[in-house]
């Protein structure tokens, strides 16, 4: 009995230094993009997405912004996005230089954030077992 309570001790010490760490390593960031930055009405310049696979023809997707396309991030931790004739919306939370959306509270992306002034970009690299890449880019305008 002792041992199980020592055990369980030693795992809500281990979890908490966990969460610490990984606080610590969000804020050595270097350049954390502020989330009023990215506020606003964006343009939709392109989105992008590929998947690379060894021995497989890759599966890429491209589509250009029409003058009608944007996404709308606001203060409120909602993003509102018009694509063609699609609207919806989903949540989003800014961590050091990431954003992660997530729609009906499950996390459906996490990006890196390069902002200016006047253009945005949204990427994502991932790589799979198997020799699979995906990636990912979201790029906007003002």
């Amino acid at each position: 009995m002792k041992n199980i309570f020592l055990a369980v001790i030693a795992g809500i010490i281990l979890i908490a230094s966990c969460q610490k760490n990984e606080v610590k390593e969000q804020e050595k960031v270097a350049n954390p993009v502020s989330p009023a930055s990215i506020l606003g009405k964006w343009k939709v310049e392109e989105l992008n997405s590929s998947i690379i696979s060894k021995n497989i023809s890759p599966l890429i997707s491209s589509y250009k912004g029409a003058e009608t396309d944007y996404y709308d991030f606001r203060d409120n931790g909602y993003v509102y996005m018009h694509v063609g004739t699609k609207q919806d919306s989903m949540s989003y939370i800014i961590t050091g230089n990431s954003i992660i959306t997530c729609f009906r509270k499950l996390v459906i992306d996490t990006m890196t954030i390069n902002v200016t002034s006047n253009k945005l970009t949204l990427s994502r690299i991932k790589e799979f077992p198997f020799d699979q890449t995906y990636s990912k880019t979201e790029k906007f305008i003002r």
